[in-house]
């Protein structure tokens, strides 16, 4: 397992495997509060990721296979409220990022 720490909170838990990040690794936000899980398979991104706002909000889920995004959730809010994903479905498509606010970014 590694840790690595910037003042008294963590930044990144996981653990490699041959080099390379392996299983789920957990990053966090500088104030401790968790940022996103990801999990990897041979230093790939693999399965489901999760993202969240620094006030514990979920951000977005993502399904990856061996690093390409196959899935995502709607966009969530700080505040809870969704927006579109965008087109992207089945690996394919236009994803539509958003600032904190909710304004889609162009």
């Amino acid at each position: 397992s590694s840790r690595y720490q910037v003042n008294e909170f963590p930044i990144a838990l996981g653990k490699f495997t041959n080099g390379q990040e392996d299983s789920t690794w957990k990053y966090y936000y500088s104030n401790g509060k968790l940022k996103s899980i990801k999990n990897y398979k041979n230093g790939l991104l693999d399965g489901q990721q999760l993202y969240f706002h620094e006030n514990g909000a979920t951000r977005q889920e993502e399904w990856r296979s061996q690093d390409s995004l196959m899935k995502l959730s709607d966009y969530g809010l700080p505040n809870g409220k969704k927006r579109p994903k965008g087109t992207f479905e089945d690996g394919n498509g236009t994803r539509w990022i958003y600032f904190e606010n909710g304004q889609k970014q162009h």
